[in-house]
């Protein structure tokens, strides 16, 4: 037993049941909701997005 807690097995069978309900509650509400800002968009398409307006505008100016 180690000292302070659960033997070194305990733990890590507590810490696989941890992280399955954490998979399992994540599938079943379909993972990371839709993105809040940019309009829906992911960060990266955001960005890509703001630097092709950027370029344009740069142009013309």
């Amino acid at each position: 037993m180690v000292s302070g807690g659960l033997p070194f097995n305990l733990r890590v069978q507590k810490m696989g049941k941890v992280l399955c309900l954490i998979i399992v509650s994540m599938t079943l509400l379909g993972g990371p909701g839709p993105h809040q800002h940019n309009g829906g968009l992911s960060p990266n398409e955001a960005e890509r997005e703001y630097w092709i307006n950027h370029k344009l505008v740069a142009n013309i100016t």
